[in-house]
């Protein structure tokens, strides 16, 4: 069995690559298992934030070891996880995963961010829990990898096969589309964050967008941009 974690952070591509995943026959995802003992342990007020509390297991250690010793339905496990919901929580448990990360550029992230959020700030953004989650595997001899999504936008195929490759998983056709809708694994969070990947069957082309923040905006883009820069170093 091999089980896959990416981290991510917000307003990325990560639905869409778990959507990917999803597509496959020999695996099965899960979405932010660690989100509702996230929001119950940090009081961040994120959309549903009630509901999706009472409908989740707000103990994370609980949630890890469930994880580790249930999650057993394919021969690949894909956890799509937001790098945020680690605030606070220790990473031994982390290593018996395969790790990558998933990151964009940080003015995409906070302008999309900001649309659904009122006033974030860098936890909100995952870039610090990204990069300490990455030094943390590397000083423990792991070989993680961090893949942009630009990357993956531009020739989905070849970065996909890229990413199994190093995951040591194969290729699967599949991994390009996927029917319009939701799927079964989605969180009860999609109806805030997931409309426009419902709305696709496959990886939009990427666009470069012309965004230019301002104010306290523009101070959280730069407080981003060191984990940023290290994140990238390990870019493929």
């Amino acid at each position: 069995m091999r089980r896959i974690i990416m981290w991510s952070g917000p307003r990325n591509i990560s639905t869409a690559m778990m959507y990917s995943f999803a597509s496959r026959e020999d695996c099965k995802v899960y979405d932010e298992p660690l989100y509702g003992a996230y929001l119950s342990r940090t009081g961040s007020n994120h959309p549903g934030r009630d509901e999706i509390i009472s409908e989740m297991n707000n103990n994370p250690d609980e949630v890890l070891q469930e994880i580790l010793t249930t999650y057993l339905e394919k021969p690949i496990i894909f956890l799509k996880n937001m790098a945020h919901h680690m605030e606070g929580l220790k990473f031994e448990k982390i290593q018996k995963f395969a790790n990558f990360f998933l990151i964009r550029e940080p003015r995409e992230v906070i302008f999309s961010l900001s649309q659904k959020l009122s006033n974030p700030g860098l936890l909100d953004t995952g870039f610090r829990i990204q990069a300490e989650l990455l030094e943390y595997l590397i000083g423990k001899g792991e070989s993680p990898f961090t893949v942009h999504s630009s990357t993956i936008l531009k020739d989905p195929k070849k970065y996909l096969s890229k990413i199994c490759e190093l995951l040591e998983i194969e290729f699967s056709e599949t991994m390009l589309s996927w029917k319009s809708g939701g799927i079964p694994e989605d969180g009860i969070w999609a109806k805030y964050w997931y409309e426009n990947v419902h709305q696709s069957t496959g990886f939009e082309p990427y666009t470069e967008k012309d965004i230019v923040l301002t104010g306290e905006l523009k101070k959280l883009e730069i407080e981003c941009r060191p984990y940023y820069d290290y994140l990238k170093l390990n870019s493929i």
